[in-house]
């Protein structure tokens, strides 16, 4: 039995057997296009394979965790900005863990507590949703939705119309200390 350090990422889509429930066919058809266009060429742009997908859920394996974590936040960067301004109902988020931990291998396949930690963060950690008020490229309203759409998000409107808000923007005193609440 071969077993390895490896960093496991664990994904899964917010509220898709909702949205599958609406659209089966639209949606999986937006899936397989976040998958193709944003999700796969960033694992592997990050030298990460995907090991195993579960409908609207995958793992994939990095031998570095540093890794692992960058191709995350890029793929929630990313469609962050797929998802904003579109029609709120079609929008796609994603829930994604990473663990660091000893696997089992078993051909291209991948066991163990390793894998099973990964799978399980993804879907427990806290959630904080920031959105300024006037955004201009995404919509406040969008912001709000997505954060609903994730079990036990906590929500913060920030008065800003920066996407990003600036140094002296007022609304950036407001976004470090949520932050700093958030991280406790």
């Amino acid at each position: 039995m071969e077993r390895r350090l490896a960093a496991i990422m664990a994904a899964d889509a917010v509220g898709y057997s909702r949205m599958m429930s609406e659209d089966e066919s639209g949606v999986l058809a937006l899936l397989q296009k976040h998958r193709s266009e944003v999700i796969d060429p960033t694992i592997e742009k990050h030298h990460g394979r995907t090991i195993k997908l579960m409908g609207d859920g995958l793992l994939a394996e990095f031998s570095s965790v540093v890794e692992a974590v960058t191709c995350a936040a890029e793929i929630q960067r990313a469609m962050g900005a797929r998802n904003a301004g579109g029609n709120a109902g079609r929008q796609m988020a994603f829930r994604i863990g990473v663990h660091l931990g000893d696997v089992i291998v078993d051909h291209d396949d991948l066991y163990g507590d390793g894998v099973n930690i990964a799978a399980r963060l993804e879907g427990i950690v806290p959630t904080l949703v920031l959105h300024a008020r006037e955004d201009a490229m995404a919509p406040f309203e969008a912001g709000r939705q997505m954060a609903a759409g994730i079990s036990g998000a906590r929500f913060v409107a920030l008065q800003s119309k920066n996407h990003v808000p600036l140094e002296q923007d007022p609304a950036t005193r407001r976004l470090f200390e949520e932050l700093d609440l958030f991280l406790k």
